[in-house]
């Protein structure tokens, strides 16, 4: 059965997912330190799937950290 949204809420989930794409991107970049511009879909979904089966530990330290960095410029920046 197809699903009807309520307005905006279709726009609420791309926004959602767009972001949940940034943070893959990122991560990507991070740990490979391959450009988007040089990576496939397949390359980069390829790369998504292995880390939900053996995460590099590494690479979430790492990320963990970016996060907590933009968190703290972000907030500057909304709560001056």
């Amino acid at each position: 059965m197809k699903r009807i949204f309520e307005p905006g809420e279709h726009q609420e989930i791309h926004k959602n997912l767009h972001e949940k794409l940034d943070e893959l991107v990122s991560d990507f970049i991070m740990h490979t330190k391959n450009l988007p511009s040089q990576t496939t879909l397949i390359e980069l979904m390829g790369w998504s799937h292995k880390q939900t089966i053996n995460p590099a530990e590494e690479t979430n330290e790492r990320m963990a950290r970016f996060y907590k960095r933009k968190k703290r410029i972000y907030g500057k920046l909304i709560n001056p």
